[in-house]
């Protein structure tokens, strides 16, 4: 048998969690959306890489900051599985210009105030 005090408990999570997921859902302050996005910063493990993809060539970039200001110019992300990476392109793929993220890298540039999809 559950107590009253358990109840309590029980509901004021649940509260925090709705009050959470409604602020999430209007894209309330980016002070929430930045909390949950720094959790799944640290959730994934290794060190961020990213680099730049021009014409069948890919260049490491060291400043993370950098390459995450140019992912977010491109049109959109989609996760490889076979590559275990996020490939950011413009639709045009004549154009040849691309980033390459790892989880890490990805989740860290999701945080940054630029990066809205």
């Amino acid at each position: 048998m559950v107590s009253s005090g358990q109840w309590v408990v029980l509901n004021v999570s649940l509260g925090v969690v709705a009050l959470f997921l409604l602020l999430y859902l209007f894209d309330a302050p980016t002070a929430v959306t930045s909390m949950i996005g720094k959790a799944q910063y640290a959730a994934v493990t290794g060190e961020p890489e990213c680099s730049v993809r021009w014409e069948n060539v890919t260049t490491p970039v060291a400043d993370l900051n950098e390459c995450c200001l140019g992912a977010a110019s491109v049109l959109s992300c989609s996760f490889s599985r076979e590559l275990g990476v996020y490939v950011c392109s413009s639709q045009q793929e004549d154009l040849g210009l691309g980033y390459v993220l790892n989880p890490k890298a990805y989740s860290y540039c999701t945080t940054q105030a630029y990066w809205k999809r």
